[in-house]
């Protein structure tokens, strides 16, 4: 493993300590598997997002997922993390299209918004005009 992997193994170990707990009563060796197969899921978890995620991906990620509780991690925690990745998009891509229409009516309220206010400063500057004196000039 990279100085990076060591030190994002570090930090999520921090931040759940029961991962250690689990590594700690097991050989050098299994315990560097165990670190591995942890790393490429923290690794994974940190460079991708939902709409990055490929379905050749996520069957690799859920691989991991099943090898991380096989090897001992506790199944909770892991299906926690494996819940970040299922990919839902129907979801995204409607979401998508909502925000789409919303700045389209934005667009459009804006422009309107435009013309009123065009309109009311005409309309402004003819009664300011009806109010002036009459000039020679």
């Amino acid at each position: 493993m990279d100085d990076a992997q060591v030190s994002m193994l570090a930090e999520a170990i921090t931040m759940y300590p029961h991962l250690w707990k689990v590594c700690e009563k097991f050989s050098k060796r299994f315990q560097g598997w165990m670190l591995k197969t942890l790393a490429d899921m923290l690794l994974f978890l940190r460079n991708e997002s939902p709409v990055s995620v490929t379905p050749q991906q996520e069957k690799k990620f859920h691989r991991l997922c099943d090898e991380a509780i096989q090897l001992g991690f506790d199944r909770s925690w892991v299906d926690r993390m494996r819940q970040r990745v299922i990919v839902k998009v129907p979801e995204v891509e409607h979401a998508l299209a909502r925000l789409d229409e919303l700045l389209k009516r934005h667009d459009q309220l804006t422009r309107e918004l435009h013309e009123i206010k065009s309109e009311a400063n005409n309309l402004n500057d003819f009664i300011a005009s009806q109010n002036k004196c009459f000039d020679f000039l």
